[in-house]
């Protein structure tokens, strides 16, 4: 599934399970698309990042200057997490050089994937993430966030 339709549909689902946190120019929530997982089915989580009017972070190739969001994660046994799905990147220009990447908002989203046999109850994804936030100068910034997600059939 290309990224803007994933942006489209984290962002209008309800966020369960949401974790948040701010760094000093970036507001960060880590939300799930499920609420109630199960075992064997693939589900999208996603950083949302709203930045501070005139802020802005990079994309994953982030041109000639810049660096792209890193994600570590923690999950249970048997889970695995898929590669950042990146949005389409705005062009930021700062003569002479070119950069690509995100001003305003944007959605960091992951698909996860589940064992295939899950026990009832509850789990725990954690993730690390770390970013450049830029106007005049850039600043390094991270962010450690988690989200219970419950494991169920319905």
């Amino acid at each position: 599934m290309k990224a803007a339709a994933v942006l489209g549909l984290l962002l209008a689902a309800p966020a369960f399970g949401a974790s948040t946190g701010q760094s000093k120019h970036v507001k960060v929530a880590l939300l799930s698309e499920a609420e109630i997982i199960r075992g064997g089915q693939p589900f999208r989580v996603g950083l949302h990042m709203k930045l501070d009017r005139g802020w802005h972070t990079y994309w994953r190739n982030p041109g000639d200057a810049g660096l792209p969001a890193r994600f570590k994660w923690t999950l249970p046994e048997g889970f695995t997490a898929g590669p950042i799905l990146w949005p389409v990147p705005h062009r930021i220009p700062a003569a002479p050089l070119m950069s690509y990447g995100y001003k305003d908002e944007v959605l960091l989203a992951v698909e996860i994937v589940p064992p295939a046999t899950l026990p009832a109850g509850e789990v725990s994804l954690a993730l690390k993430a770390d970013w450049l936030e830029c106007a005049e100068v850039c600043l390094p910034a991270k962010a450690e966030l988690d989200l219970i997600l419950t494991v169920g059939e319905e």
